[in-house]
């Protein structure tokens, strides 16, 4: 009984019975409702179908990674694959000969040769549910992982299913703070996305190219106080629809939104954490209120300035560090004041126009600044 039902759930399935997933993480959610054609122009730009296509030309298709796929509930001869997309779609392109003439894609498909595949080894799964543990343990934690999004795309799906934070994550096998970050940038940028048509195009840009910057900052203790986020990430509030318009939390959530996705402001994860090597970072900034404030107001100007991370982050408030600092230049210049008076005879010309040129800098500094 145990063998008739393994070999039930392995078989070879006819290509034209097989049909992409539209929910798949790997699919950008705004080619989700269209076509297999735009489905695979968008897997082509993303997900390097290249190298596959590749590898499928020179040593044709290996079974030995099956499909995993679901009965389609509408028509019991017709499966969705669930893991193995990026294979099927590979596939699709080499056997389809509608492609080769296709202006997208004939270029592309020239150098490889038609492909006569016309089945695909698959698992046979009773519900897609069924799948998801396997996936979790795979892309998530395990050896093939996905991007940022696409893993945030995953949790939302096990999210909504389960309304608990803390089961998704036994499913998952991660950290609460990585799943819980990535659930709470979903929902945030989803919700902006549909409520600011203005900015739709950047705030898009950042949920399909940039989103683990999004994710990074939310790890930030500084960014999250900026965004108001003061409980654990098992016992937060998920539902950010309640933050409307005009509110701090909304506000300001959008402001981090557009600096992440601005290449002017965020060119390197680098300038959101900051260190000792890198002081100048957006956590820094935003600890800072006028920082933070100046950062707003040329936001809102939608300055053109190639160093508006720089200039914030020199309008951060003087504290007891700086003025240590100012001490110890102080002391400089008295030693500097020493050595032109009493030791003049013994510097060459280039020193002293050195220090002329020093003392008047200063000179400029104080008078700018009286």
């Amino acid at each position: 009984m145990e063998k008739d039902r393994q070999e039930e759930l392995y078989k070879f399935i006819s290509i034209d019975k097989l049909e992409l997933d539209k929910e798949n993480p790997r699919i950008s959610k705004k080619d989700r409702n269209k076509d297999d054609y735009d489905i695979l122009k968008g897997m082509w730009k993303s997900f390097s179908l290249e190298d596959l296509i590749i590898s499928i030309d020179q040593n044709g298709f290996i079974p030995a990674e099956p499909l995993m796929v679901v009965k389609k509930d509408d028509e019991n001869d017709k499966y969705i694959v669930v893991e193995g997309n990026r294979r099927l779609s590979a596939v699709m392109l080499l056997t389809d000969r509608i492609y080769r003439s296709d202006s997208f894609f004939s270029d592309k498909l020239s150098p490889y040769k038609i492909q006569e595949i016309k089945e695909l080894p698959c698992y046979i799964f009773d519900k897609k549910e069924d799948i998801e543990n396997a996936l979790a343990v795979r892309h998530i934690s395990g050896i093939k992982k996905w991007e940022a999004k696409e893993k945030a795309e995953f949790a939302i799906r096990l999210y909504k299913k389960e309304n608990n934070i803390k089961n998704v994550t036994k499913i998952i096998g991660s950290k609460t703070n990585t799943i819980g970050a990535l659930i709470y940038s979903y929902f945030w940028l989803e919700y902006l996305i549909e409520s600011e048509e203005n900015k739709r195009n950047d705030l898009e840009n950042l949920f399909e190219n940039k989103f683990s910057l999004l994710n990074l900052a939310l790890g930030q203790s500084n960014i999250k106080i900026f965004l108001n986020i003061n409980d654990k990430w098992d016992t937060i509030d998920y539902n950010v629809r309640k933050y409307k318009k005009g509110s701090k939390e909304y506000d300001n959530m959008l402001y981090l939104c557009l600096w992440l996705s601005d290449y002017r402001i965020i060119s390197d994860s680098r300038q959101i954490t900051g260190g000792k090597t890198n002081p100048v970072s957006l956590s820094a900034i935003l600890a800072d209120n006028e920082a933070t404030n100046y950062l707003k107001i040329r936001t809102d100007a939608n300055s053109e300035l190639p160093n508006l991370l720089v200039e914030a982050y020199n309008r951060i408030a003087v504290d007891s560090n700086l003025v240590v600092r100012f001490e110890e230049s102080y002391n400089k210049i008295n030693q500097l004041m020493y050595i032109y008076k009493d030791k003049k005879n013994n510097l060459s010309d280039k020193t002293i126009e050195e220090i002329n040129r020093y003392c008047d800098n200063i000179k400029n500094i104080v008078s700018t600044n009286s």
